[in-house]
């Protein structure tokens, strides 16, 4: 499993200019992460650094906006805060913050429910995107394997606003050794 990732994914040192916020340095892996100006589906500011578990301190509550979250639905997926914020966190490669979103929306939906395939499987992806740029070679294959997993739970092509027969192709092949740019989410029939 040691090849999962490339050594030029992993990084020494860290940017400590926010906060005493640890911040990782771009890496070559995260290429084109920095400016990304395609489509936001919030206008809620992103988080102010991008957390990394066991290299900072864990986020206060402020540093994500507070949503109710059993009042979101993501069958109304267009109208889910939670959710698209998640992906704007998620295509912005605030990984860590886009699954914590995705798995509270998760718990809060039917186990029989295909959004919450499609949910599990959203957050498996920022968790192995996340675990990647920790250097974390053996988490990145288990975590790449039960995201296909949870995709494979969800019969239709396009879910939740996520083509996902051609999204998923694109994001395992990103999670293979030597891949990467990441693919980004795009929802289809966003408002």
């Amino acid at each position: 499993m040691s090849d999962v990732i490339p050594d030029r994914w992993h990084f020494d040192d860290v940017d400590t200019d926010h906060g005493g916020h640890h911040h990782a340095p771009a890496v070559p892996g995260d290429a084109g992460l920095e400016g990304w100006s395609g489509p936001r589906y919030s206008a809620l500011p992103l988080p102010a650094f991008r957390f990394l578990p066991g290299r900072d301190a864990r986020p206060d509550s402020s540093h994500m906006p507070a949503f109710d979250i059993s009042a979101a639905d993501p069958a109304d997926w267009q109208h889910c805060g939670p959710y698209r914020y998640g992906v704007d966190c998620f295509n912005q490669g605030f990984w860590w913050e886009a699954a914590s979103l995705w798995t509270a929306l998760a718990s809060g939906t039917d186990s029989a429910d295909v959004r919450r395939h499609c949910l599990n499987g959203l957050t498996r992806a920022a968790e192995a995107l996340l675990r990647r740029r920790m250097g974390w070679r053996s988490a990145v294959a288990r975590l790449r394997l039960e995201s296909g997993q949870a995709f494979a739970r969800v019969p239709q092509a396009t879910l939740m606003g996520l083509h996902l027969a051609t999204w998923w192709p694109c994001l395992d092949r990103c999670l293979r050794p030597g891949g990467v740019d990441f693919p980004r989410i795009e929802l289809n029939g966003a408002e």
